[in-house]
């Protein structure tokens, strides 16, 4: 962890974190940039779900220590999904691309708190787990 003068802006973190730690699947920069193990759970679940996850950060909008964050994903369904209720889907093998809009604290350059609302709709209904009538 980065202390003092190194500390990264809090945007920096969230980018770092988007792009290097859930989008490109760096366990070591995870647990370096999140210090919530209820995010770094769900980002776990989440590229055992569809491992070949990619991030694509719209934007980023930063007051003080909170950033939000507009951004898409896309994957593949390869792995069983678990949510956080322990609901397991089996993998489908189809893609998907959706948005997310969410919002992180960041306190000495750590995520320590967060929002986030995945399209699980567009997710769900790409990989076939719903069907829309």
């Amino acid at each position: 962890m980065r202390r003092g003068c190194d500390l990264l802006e809090p945007k920096d973190v969230v980018r770092r974190y988007l792009e290097l730690a859930l989008g490109a699947d760096n366990p070591e920069l995870l647990d370096e940039l999140v210090q919530s193990d209820d995010l770094k759970d769900g980002v776990r679940r989440f590229r055992r779900a569809f491992p070949d996850l990619t991030i694509q950060v719209h934007r980023l909008i930063g007051e003080a220590n909170i950033v939000a964050a507009y951004v898409t994903g896309t994957g593949t369904s390869a792995g069983p999904y678990i949510n956080a209720a322990g609901t397991e889907y089996p993998p489908t093998g189809t893609a998907f691309e959706a948005d997310c809009v969410a919002m992180y604290q960041v306190d000495d350059g750590r995520i320590v708190d967060f929002w986030l609302n995945w399209d699980w709709i567009e997710i769900f209904g790409a990989t076939g787990r719903l069907t829309l009538r």
